[in-house]
């Protein structure tokens, strides 16, 4: 992964997945649907993804996936 990619995951991770991880932004931040519900996504550039999920009752974020969109 390229360093812009690496800065720009690592800055969303410190400003939003530490203090307001389901916190949807648009055109950035979604929930998936159907058998992925529950994992949000990332959208880091037009290209890579970072795919998470949030456990509320540890207030842990499980960091799942990143990398090029996935081939389901």
């Amino acid at each position: 992964m390229s360093p812009r990619r690496q800065r720009t995951v690592r800055q969303f991770i410190t400003s939003h997945l530490a203090s307001r991880p389901l916190e949807r932004i648009p055109g950035k931040v979604k929930e998936l649907r159907g058998r992925y519900k529950g994992v949000m996504q990332f959208d880091i550039d037009a290209n890579y993804r970072l795919l998470y999920r949030v456990e509320n009752e540890s207030r842990t974020v499980f960091i799942l996936y990143i990398g090029t969109h996935p081939k389901w």
